[in-house]
């Protein structure tokens, strides 16, 4: 039983159908929220991220087209904007196009970064090598979306023991005292200040994640804002 809720739970729909019921049946409860529409205070910096797939230039030109929309309906000097990209599934560790790939979105990041921020890191793009995986017999990104948002987490943190690829330069020119994180399918467009809003709820006092120390569990307030 567990195993078949865990499947349907995985699927976006199913996800979407329970939200839609919860809304629904259950009486809502607005949490309260920093006003941040004069921007987002330093402490509060965030990243919005995107897990994406080097598939073709099409697919990427799209994922780079969302991340400008993006930032122009949620511009903030401490709001920073990422793709974070995987190489698709292969038989070999590296592929003849897997530089062309990378090579094309830096080229597309930093004409972003020129167009908006003077050359200044606004905009970014991580990628991850592939490492085998014994159970597919393949060569893949490990944990896939979920590794990748695990990985730029540690990223972040400091750590170099990481599957992305990221040299010192990249690493010096990260933007520091990042709080937060928010994470956006491919094809998610966010409203206006959307961004805003969600730091200046994840932020409030009242809202803050308690943890139990022997469990590691939340056991009042918010962790993730979905």
């Amino acid at each position: 039983t567990i195993g078949v809720l865990a499947l349907i739970l995985n699927s976006e729909v199913a996800i979407n159908l329970i939200n839609s019921l919860v809304i629904n049946f259950l009486p809502i409860k607005p949490l309260p929220k920093f006003d941040f529409e004069n921007g987002v205070p330093e402490k509060c910096r965030t990243f919005v991220v995107v897990p994406g797939m080097f598939h073709d230039i099409d697919s990427v030109d799209e994922l780079l087209k969302r991340l400008e929309v993006n930032y122009l309906g949620n511009k903030d000097k401490n709001i920073y904007f990422a793709l974070l990209m995987d190489f698709t599934d292969s038989l070999q560790e590296n592929m003849s196009k897997d530089k062309d790939f990378v090579q094309y979105v830096n080229e597309r990041i930093k004409a972003l970064n020129i167009k908006y921020s003077d050359g200044a890191g606004r905009f970014f793009m991580f990628y991850r090598k592939r490492v085998w995986n014994s159970n597919e017999d393949i060569f893949m990104g490990w944990e896939r979306k979920r590794g990748r948002l695990r990985e730029f987490n540690q990223v972040l943190r400091g750590s170099r023991d990481t599957t992305f690829i990221i040299d010192e330069t990249s690493f010096s020119e990260l933007p520091i005292n990042i709080k937060y994180i928010i994470t956006l399918d491919e094809d998610t467009l966010m409203p206006r200040d959307a961004a805003k809003q969600l730091i200046g709820c994840i932020a409030y006092p009242l809202n803050n994640a308690v943890m139990d120390q022997k469990t590691g569990t939340v056991i009042s307030g918010y962790g993730i804002i979905q």
